[in-house]
């Protein structure tokens, strides 16, 4: 399993490489005459990433966790998933841990 810096950098640049497809892809649908352009769309998605990468993590249920501290006072809402919850158990499972969330 990488570090939390390492899982972060990864996503960031995952999103770079979305972000790259999508203005290729808008500016080849613009060459084509297409009258479908999805840049809204893509600048919520991106949004939603950007919020879940740097905010939403199996990390929540540690006190001394990067995503924890980004909530700042709001990080009190994660005091019942850290309860319910153990470190590296269901909370770092692909589909439980997501759907807890």
């Amino acid at each position: 399993m990488p570090s939390g810096k390492n899982h972060l950098k990864a996503e960031i640049a995952a999103l770079a490489a979305i972000i790259a497809i999508t203005v290729g892809a808008n500016f080849a649908f613009e060459l084509a005459n297409w009258e479908d352009e999805f840049r809204p769309l893509a600048l919520v998605f991106s949004a939603a990433y950007l919020f879940s990468a740097l905010l939403l993590s199996p990390d929540l249920d540690l006190a001394r966790s990067d995503p924890h501290n980004r909530w700042g006072y709001l990080r009190v809402c994660w005091i019942p998933y850290a309860k319910l919850f153990r470190h590296g158990e269901l909370s770092h499972k692909p589909l439980v841990g997501s759907l807890s969330r």
